[in-house]
C-alpha cells in the first residue's frame, strides 16, 4: 500500500566509505488530503573473499541493516473512507 498523493519531494544522501556505507532516504508526499513523511536509513559493508574454490574466483557479501520510519496519514484516511463506505447501502 502506498500514499495516493501524487506530489512528492525526495532526497537521497550517501557516502562511500571503506568501512560502512550509510545511505539516507527522505521522502515527503503532499497533496489535497494529507501529507506523509518517509525516512529510511541503510548501513552496508562489503566483504570480498578471494580464492575460495580456485585462484580465479571470489565471493562478494554485502550485509545491509535498514531502519524505516513513516507517517501513516494516508492509511488513516483509507480506514476512515473504508468505514464510511461500509455504512452506505448501494442499490443496484
Amino acid at each position: 500500500m502506498a500514499s495516493a498523493e501524487r506530489n512528492s519531494f525526495d532526497l537521497f544522501f550517501y557516502r562511500n566509505s571503506k568501512i560502512i556505507t550509510p545511505r539516507l532516504y527522505f521522502d515527503f508526499y503532499f497533496g489535497q488530503k494529507s501529507t506523509d513523511v518517509r525516512l529510511i536509513l541503510d548501513l552496508e559493508h562489503e566483504f570480498e573473499i578471494d580464492g575460495i574454490f580456485s585462484k580465479k574466483d571470489y565471493v562478494v557479501l554485502k550485509p545491509t541493516f535498514t531502519t524505516f520510519a513513516n507517517s501513516l496519514n494516508f492509511y488513516s484516511l483509507y480506514l476512515k473512507n473504508k468505514e464510511k463506505n461500509q455504512h452506505e447501502i448501494i442499490l443496484p
